[in-house]
């Protein structure tokens, strides 16, 4: 069965190769796993376990994901929001 996150994980592979990005093997499989919401190791999940509540949050499904899809429904309905991603996002920056 073909799920979101191996279509995503798929994609990563295509826009990598076919742009030629200079990444190994290493920062393509951490990205992967970020994709698919499960940590490689458990040195990852100490250090940048935060990335994985952000991109694919297998705790609650509270991610940027779900963020995008609320902006982008309401406004595929003409539904006004009051989530505002720039606002959050500016509150995130160092």
């Amino acid at each position: 069965m073909w799920t979101h996150e191996q279509g995503s994980q798929m994609m990563l592979d295509y826009l990598i190769d076919e742009n030629h990005i200079d990444i190994d093997q290493h920062g393509r499989n951490f990205v992967k796993s970020l994709i698919d919401g499960v940590p490689l190791s458990s040195n990852v999940r100490e250090e940048r376990g935060f990335l994985f509540e952000i991109v694919a949050n297998k705790r609650n499904s509270v991610d940027v994901d779900k963020f995008d899809y609320i902006s982008r429904d309401c406004y595929n309905v003409g539904l006004k929001t009051s989530y505002d991603f720039e606002r959050c996002g500016a509150r995130c920056r160092p």
